[in-house]
């Protein structure tokens, strides 16, 4: 993942969203930024999180989250979609239950990390 530069992404968090407001939940998304925002701004990539969710996660989970939507940056700067490798992954690397407070998972940060 050295491709991912963080300083080209803006990140921005929903403190406004709540359960059944929308038909299409998500935690967090990436998408690419819209043409100003690219030039204004100087960003690439716009990474939304929601609030509902992410306070309700511990700090491995929401690392493990963000990981997962930065994952979707491809070597060439293109977003990839979601798929069953990109899941494979997350789930051989954290667990089944990596994006729920069902279980602990591990911190991808921590030194002693173990993949």
């Amino acid at each position: 993942m050295e491709h991912v530069r963080p300083k080209s992404i803006l990140f921005i968090e929903d403190m406004e969203w709540e359960p059944g407001t929308s038909k299409q939940p998500w935690m967090v998304k990436i998408k690419k930024a819209n043409k100003e925002i690219q030039y204004m701004l100087g960003y690439e990539y716009v990474l939304e999180t929601r609030n509902y969710y992410i306070e309700r996660m511990n700090t491995s989970q929401i690392v493990g989250i963000l990981y997962h939507e930065l994952r979707h940056i491809d070597k060439e700067g293109d977003l990839i979609n979601h798929d069953i490798e990109d899941w494979g992954n997350m789930v051989a690397t954290l667990g089944k239950d990596w994006a729920t407070t069902q279980e602990s998972i591990q911190n991808i940060l921590d030194d002693d990390f173990i993949q």
